[in-house]
This record gives structure tokens, C-alpha cells and sequence, in this order.
């Protein structure tokens, strides 16, 4: 597969996500909003993954990592983070994606 057929452009992703979570950490404090650890893993695994994923996507990740949290904890989370403009939501997927502006 060559370099063009990437579905993304080749980047250091874990620095990618790094700083995605920082300007999160920013654009809370700056709006008096709580980014609890929840939201922000949630966030985090929006950004680890170059696609975008569902809520139940997203709970499964989640679940994996030894959380406990039941579809309304993951859909509030989603619903913080598309308010504060941390996310994206692609309605034709019913998913979720990391907004980088």
C-alpha cells in the first residue's frame, strides 16, 4: 500500500493524541468545565483511533480497560464533549470523531 492510499497522513500519533488531550485540558479550564477522568478517557480513545467509533465502540473500549461504566455514563461523557467542541459527531455514522480546531 503506498503512502497516498493511507486513509490519514502519516504522523507521530501518540504526540497527535497527547496534544489533543492537553488542549482539552485548556479549553475546560478556560470554560469552567470539568474534564473528569471519564470524559477524558473517553476522549482519549476517540483520538487513539483512526476511525471513528460509536458510543458502543466506545464502551467497549472502556469495559476493556476494567471501567465500569453502562451506556449512559458513555453517552454523557459524549455529549460534554461534543458541547465543548472536543468532538465531532458524523450523523450518516452515528459516530464520534476528535476535533483538532
Amino acid at each position: 500500500m503506498s503512502a497516498h492510499a493511507l486513509p490519514y497522513r502519516p504522523h507521530n500519533h501518540q504526540a497527535c493524541v497527547t496534544e489533543a488531550l492537553a488542549d482539552a485540558r485548556s479549553i475546560c479550564q478556560q470554560q469552567n468545565a470539568r474534564l473528569t477522568p471519564t470524559r477524558e478517557r473517553v476522549l482519549e480513545l476517540i483520538w487513539q483511533s483512526h476511525r471513528p467509533l460509536g458510543a458502543y465502540d466506545v464502551l467497549a473500549k472502556l469495559t476493556t480497560d476494567g471501567h465500569n461504566a453502562a451506556p449512559p455514563t458513555v453517552y454523557r461523557a459524549l455529549d460534554f464533549l461534543l458541547q465543548h467542541g472536543l468532538v465531532h459527531r458524523i450523523a450518516s455514522l452515528n459516530a464520534f470523531t476528535g476535533c483538532a480546531h
